[in-house]
C-alpha cells in the first residue's frame, strides 16, 4: 500500500468547487502510470477525508490527455439500493453511444484503449455514496472478471471516503456523533491497490490563500488544527465571506466551529434558490 502525500490547495476562488483542492498529481500519476504499464488488472482505490480533492481527481483521471480519449466518470451515488450494474449503467453514453448493459459499455471502451494502444480508465467516485455502499464489492469484483476475461485495455479506478476518527466525526457531522463505516473494509474486492490522499499545506499557508480568496482579513491568534481540513475551511470561509467588502476575522472567531453551519446553510439556500433559509435556527 503506498501512501501518497498529493494534495495541494487551489488559489482562484473560480476554481473552488465544494471539494476544494487541486491535487498536486506528481507522485500520483507515478502510481497510475505504473498500473496502467503493467498487466495489472485490479482495482486501484484513492481514499481520503472529506474534501481532499477526490472528485476533483477522479474528473482529472478520467479526462482526454494528449496521449489518449478521455475515459469513463461514474458517480456512484447514482447507485440505488436492489439496481443491478446493467440497470445502473443502461442509457449511459460514451462515444456518442448509449448501452443497455455494462459488457456493451467495456467493449465499446476497451474498442477505443485497443485503436489507440493505451489502457482507458473507468473512475467511479464516491462509493460511500451510494445507498447500498456495500454492494460495490460483489460489483468490482464480477467488473474485474469481466476484464481479465475480455476487456483488455479497461483499468478500474475508485474513490471512497477514509475512515474519520471518532473524535474528529463531531466537526464534520455538524454536532451530532453518528456511526463511522470502515468503507475500505465495505466496498473493495480482495487484491484493490490503495492510495490515500493524506496531506494538506500548513495551517498558516492555508489560511493566508483562503482568506485571499474570499476578501477576509486576519486579524491573528491561534487557530484549531481541525481547520487543516480543506472542506471546513471553505465552509468557515463561505459563511464570513461578503460580497464587495473585506471582512476582519479573529481566532476567537473561528473558536466555535458548529456556529458556521446556520450561516452557511443561509447563504447556500439563498444563492441556489433564493430561499429564506433563516427559520429554526
Amino acid at each position: 500500500r503506498v501512501i501518497l502525500l498529493v494534495a495541494r490547495r487551489e488559489y482562484c476562488r473560480s476554481m473552488v468547487p465544494l471539494q476544494n483542492l487541486s491535487c498536486e498529481l506528481t507522485e500520483l500519476s507515478q502510481e497510475w502510470n505504473c498500473l496502467m504499464q503493467s498487466s495489472n488488472d485490479g482495482v486501484l482505490a484513492v481514499r481520503s477525508l472529506p474534501g481532499f480533492g477526490k472528485t476533483h481527481l477522479a474528473i482529472s483521471v478520467s479526462a482526454e490527455t494528449s496521449s489518449r480519449p478521455a475515459g469513463f466518470l461514474i458517480l456512484a451515488k447514482n447507485l440505488t439500493k436492489g439496481k443491478t450494474i446493467d440497470e445502473f449503467v443502461r442509457g449511459m453514453s460514451f462515444a456518442g453511444r448509449t448501452f443497455e448493459n455494462v459488457d456493451a459499455l467495456l467493449g465499446a471502451i476497451d474498442s477505443v484503449g485497443r485503436k489507440v494502444s493505451r489502457l482507458m480508465p473507468v473512475v467511479i467516485d464516491g462509493l460511500n455514496e451510494s445507498e447500498d455502499p456495500g454492494a460495490w464489492r460483489d460489483i468490482l469484483a464480477a467488473l474485474q472478471v469481466k476484464i481479465r476475461r475480455a476487456y483488455h485495455h479497461v483499468r478500474i479506478v475508485v474513490t471512497f471516503r477514509s475512515l474519520i476518527r471518532r473524535e474528529d466525526r463531531f466537526s464534520y457531522s455538524g454536532g451530532t456523533i453518528v456511526p463511522e463505516l470502515d468503507y475500505e473494509r465495505i466496498v473493495l474486492p480482495e487484491g484493490a491497490r490503495v492510495i490515500e490522499i493524506a496531506h494538506a499545506p500548513p495551517l498558516r499557508e492555508m489560511l493566508e490563500r483562503y482568506f485571499d480568496i474570499y476578501d477576509l482579513e486576519f486579524l491573528g491568534g491561534r487557530v484549531s488544527d481541525v481547520f487543516t481540513n480543506p472542506l471546513l475551511l471553505r465552509v468557515f470561509c463561505e459563511s464570513k465571506h461578503v460580497e464587495g467588502r473585506t471582512v476582519a476575522i479573529s481566532a476567537d472567531d473561528m473558536s466555535d466551529r458548529m456556529s458556521i453551519y446556520p450561516d452557511w446553510i443561509r447563504k447556500v439556500g439563498e444563492r441556489i434558490v433564493g430561499a429564506d433559509c433563516t427559520r429554526g435556527y
